[in-house]
């Protein structure tokens, strides 16, 4: 699951036509909009109210080539 919480990031923010309810350990939150990124194909959950922007390893593979690096513990995007 892909959601954004910064408005700063996004374009074309829309309701969608059946909410998502997202659980954590901070909560439930139900999100009902979505919104486009740039250079992602699938628009992705949008909610100023969430705490981080969360990026599915899973979105980012399927366009981009990604690696781990274990010295800095990051992931790479190629």
């Amino acid at each position: 699951m892909d959601l954004f919480c910064n408005k700063d990031m996004v374009t074309s923010i829309y309701t969608s036509p059946s909410p998502c309810t997202f659980q954590s350990n901070g909560g439930t939150l139900t999100i009902t909009q979505k919104a486009k990124v740039s250079g992602l194909q699938e628009d992705l959950w949008f909610d100023p109210k969430a705490l981080t922007n969360i990026l599915a390893l899973h979105t980012l593979s399927s366009k981009y080539h990604v690696t781990y690096d274990s010295q800095d513990a990051c992931f790479v995007v190629h």
